[in-house]
């Protein structure tokens, strides 16, 4: 007979899975009930996180693609208001609603990736894509938030940088614009500097750049 009991241990209540069986006493030769209890109260425990894991993740996700489809509304008419005549203001009213915009799908898609994270399915994608336009598209995002504080973003981009690379661009996007976004909220006067540099190559300070492969971009 297999069942399962909760037992009372030196660690406490256990939950364990007794098994059950006739035998013979090797001395008496009297038939006895034979016993063995094996704890899995820890397996037990285990299995329940993991099922409200992958419950969360799948909560997370189903609210964040709820919330992106309207989203995705609200981006299109934005990008038809601007195409309409609008005076000086309403176009920086125009810009500062597609920066927001923008940072809030940002957010969408931080909760889409920790869902599955969580759910061990986060795949990255390996396709050929622009580096410095990843950049300058990132970069272009922050730029009403810095002009909004009065900070200048400057781009230093070494040209050795292959025009074209294979990687995630998502990612890469991703994180940029994560950086950026902490980058201006605790920048206060003066601006932003970003570099980017070939991995093989020490930063600048170590004095191992040659100075015409590097292009300044001021994206005020």
């Amino acid at each position: 007979v297999d069942t399962e009991a909760l037992i009372k241990t030196r660690k406490g209540n256990r939950w364990s899975a007794i098994q059950l069986r006739k035998g013979k006493d090797p001395v008496t030769g009297e038939t006895v009930i034979l016993y063995s209890a094996n704890d899995k109260s820890d397996k037990l425990k285990a299995k329940e996180e993991r099922k409200a894991r992958e419950q969360k993740s799948e909560f997370l996700a189903i609210m964040a693609h709820e919330i992106r489809t309207p989203l995705h509304q609200v981006t299109g008419f934005i990008d038809l208001l601007d195409q309409t005549n609008l005076d000086s203001e309403q176009k920086s009213f125009v810009k500062l609603l597609k920066s927001s915009a923008q940072g809030l799908m940002t957010v969408i898609s931080d909760v889409l990736d920790y869902s599955k994270l969580e759910a061990g399915k986060m795949k990255l994608e390996c396709i050929p894509f622009e580096p410095l336009s990843v950049v300058e598209g990132s970069m272009e995002a922050m730029r009403a938030s810095c002009e909004e504080k009065g900070i200048y973003l400057n781009l230093e981009w070494n040209k050795t940088i292959p025009f074209k690379v294979k990687g995630d661009p998502n990612r890469l996007r991703q994180i940029l614009l994560n950086l950026l976004s902490n980058a201006v909220k605790f920048t206060e006067e003066g601006g932003i500097s970003v570099k980017a540099l070939p991995m093989m190559e020490s930063p600048p300070n170590t004095g191992n750049h040659n100075g015409d492969k590097r292009e300044r971009r001021n994206l005020k």
